[in-house]
């Protein structure tokens, strides 16, 4: 699996939207605890569907806001206000670190340079040192009233540091892309021994899976990566 995740961080630097799509659900839940280890954002082809698969939904909203307001912090960048306060909303110490920012705010319309970040809706990075009251990265992480599985994944993309958004990367079964498409797809083609001697000796089954294929294949506008060795061990024979 982990030349999978190589294979989408490299690729994602020059594409800007992949499918990762797989025959089946549990291979979809596999694709996604991995990809959260490795640190990759990354969503559900079908939104509506996100929350049937364990890790998907875990990029829905604050996530990505989440991930922009420490990425920037840790970088020393003006921060977006919108990104503070939804901080504000999902940490355990809400009503301290609300009044501590009314504070920061009175300090800062003090400055010289006040005006030009309010017109922007910005904040010097330093609002987050004075809001957590000098708590690291870390810490902060920790006062997350989040799901552990949600702030794992936070810490795991901050930790790999990759340039890639939620939106660039979805993940799904070959069904459920039927009638989208993407830049690129990254299509597993594989199958157990048991299936693989099972399509060559059912031709309707061998042309169903074809169909199958054919539907993810077609959902590319550019390019398709066939990968195999994931989920089984032959790759499938609709591909041959």
């Amino acid at each position: 699996m982990n030349g999978v995740t190589r294979l989408v961080k490299k690729h994602t630097e020059t594409v800007h939207e992949t499918f990762l799509l797989a025959r089946r659900r549990r291979d979809v839940r596999r694709l996604a605890k991995e990809l959260n280890k490795a640190g990759i954002p990354h969503t559900s082809v079908t939104p509506a569907a996100a929350e049937k698969h364990e890790g998907l939904w875990y990029w829905d909203k604050p996530l990505p806001q989440l991930r922009m307001l420490f990425k920037s912090w840790e970088e020393g960048r003006n921060v977006d206000k919108n990104w503070v306060e939804t901080f504000l909303k999902n940490t355990t110490l809400e009503n301290e670190y609300t009044y501590r920012l009314g504070v920061f705010d009175t300090v800062l319309a003090s400055e010289d340079d006040a005006p030009e970040l309010i017109q922007g809706v910005k904040y010097p990075a330093e609002v987050m040192n004075f809001v957590t009251e000098g708590l690291s990265l870390a810490q902060t992480l920790e006062s997350l009233d989040l799901d552990d599985g949600r702030v794992e994944a936070l810490k795991n993309a901050l930790r790999s540091k990759v340039n890639i958004g939620p939106s660039q990367v979805k993940v799904g079964t070959i069904h459920s892309a039927k009638g989208l498409g993407a830049e690129s797809c990254i299509i597993f083609g594989d199958v157990t021994d048991g299936r693989h001697s099972m399509l060559i000796d059912d031709p309707v089954a061998l042309a169903e899976e074809k169909r199958l294929y054919h539907v993810g294949v077609t959902r590319a506008r550019n390019k398709v990566f066939i990968v195999s060795g994931v989920f089984g061990s032959e790759r499938s024979p609709a591909l041959s």
